[in-house]
């Protein structure tokens, strides 16, 4: 796990693919208040050159990416 500046990376396991994921939790502030759109932009991606988007899941004071 690696934490900077409210930004938390974690490696995780997903249940239903039984594979290694890399999760997000960023702390929700004033300064990525337009996050969730930018999000909604990386779901329509699809890239074999960026690390693909899986989902988000919000919650009061964070997302987990």
């Amino acid at each position: 796990m690696t934490r900077r500046d409210g930004v938390a990376t974690n490696k995780a396991l997903e249940r239903n693919s039984n594979r290694i994921v890399v999760m997000k939790v960023i702390k929700k502030s004033k300064w990525n208040a337009a996050f969730r759109s930018s999000l909604q932009r990386l779901e329509k991606l699809d890239s074999p050159y960026l690390v693909r988007y899986v989902k988000c899941c919000e919650e009061e004071k964070e997302y987990r990416v």
